[in-house]
């Protein structure tokens, strides 16, 4: 048994505590206005969703499932505190390199897995949309990331990957992370028809033990649709949310978007951690990674599901192309 694992439990104990404690004075000292977000009817947060990302989802853009880099994940959302704005997220996330060997070469991405919970406070404040999210878990093979992929290529008929035990070593993963965004929208593209365009900018910063960036992005949309209510004010969303707003949208609309994204990154430990067994060389994060995704979503009443393909730059300085992978999501209001 590794003998770092009760200092490593210690520490991330204080650790998440110490960030829990920073966030929640930042949170309070913000008032909790429900404002209405780029992807939620009558400026409610889903119930829940499920999302499923995986390089197979891509495969008709690369013409297989390649198998490898950011290579699958899993993200489930609850809502929390309705009058907060807030929700609860697990998930895994699973990362392999392109080469499929028992042994771990110079310059090739480190088998990885993630597992994490995240807290995420949504408000409004200097007329623009903030997020808040806190996250907490661990890489390494208490993630199950080997446990996971083995048993879907299994059922699947796939080849196992062999380099699972050189994957990263066991470490926490902590992480607070911010973004705002202020959407520009037209209440009506064309006479008589529901059709509405939306422009929103976004920032981030994100800091922690896994990873350390700053983002910039811009996102538009056009959406066809009966429930897509303007918001006027932060007065009107608190008044839907305590009434229409509460029981949740109705009819149909459909949404078509698209998202570039620009990150400045000083810190990647999926990248650059050890592994067991060696000390990985070679593998240096890139400091600028750029990000392109669309997406087309369809909602009806209190269920929507969503398709994205998203293209990911080149991570580090040995990878040899950018890489796609798919995200399908399901969505309860």
């Amino acid at each position: 048994m590794d003998q770092r694992l009760p200092d490593v439990a210690r520490a991330t104990v204080r650790t998440l505590g110490r960030v829990c404690l920073c966030v929640a004075i930042a949170c309070a000292c913000a008032h909790p206005l429900v404002a209405q977000t780029r992807d939620e009817p009558a400026g409610e947060l889903p119930a829940y969703s499920v999302s499923f990302d995986n390089d197979a989802f891509a495969a008709w853009v690369t013409e297989h499932a390649t198998d490898f880099e950011y290579t699958a994940g899993t993200h489930v959302r609850i809502r929390g505190p309705r009058a907060w704005q807030t929700e609860f997220e697990i998930g895994q996330e699973l990362y392999t390199p392109r080469r499929n060997a028992p042994t771990v070469r110079p310059g090739d991405r480190p088998y990885a897995g993630l597992l994490y919970g995240a807290v995420r406070t949504h408000f409004a404040a200097l007329h623009l949309q903030h997020t808040v999210t806190v996250l907490g878990g661990v890489i390494g093979p208490p993630a199950g990331g080997a446990e996971v992929q083995d048993a879907v290529h299994r059922l699947l008929g796939n080849p196992l990957r062999v380099g699972w035990p050189h994957q990263i070593e066991t470490e926490p993963a902590l992480g607070v992370a911010w973004s705002a965004e202020r959407a520009v929208r037209t209440s009506q593209l064309l006479p008589g028809v529901p059709l509405r365009a939306e422009l929103s900018p976004q920032v981030g910063l994100e800091s922690g033990t896994l990873r350390s960036a700053a983002r910039g992005a811009l996102r538009a949309a056009v959406t066809w649709g009966s429930v897509m209510a303007e918001q006027s004010s932060p007065s009107d969303a608190l008044r839907r949310a305590a009434g229409a707003g509460a029981r949740g949208p109705s009819g149909v609309y459909v949404s078509v978007w698209a998202r570039y994204e620009m990150a400045w990154v000083t810190q990647n430990e999926l990248l650059t951690s050890r592994v067991y067994g060696s000390v990985q060389p070679g593998t240096v994060p890139l400091p600028h990674v750029t990000m392109a995704t669309v997406g087309i979503a369809l909602r009806w009443g209190r269920y929507g599901v969503e398709y994205s393909l998203s293209r990911l730059g080149r991570e580090y300085r040995t990878e040899p192309t950018s890489f796609r992978y798919g995200t399908l999501s399901f969505v309860r209001w």
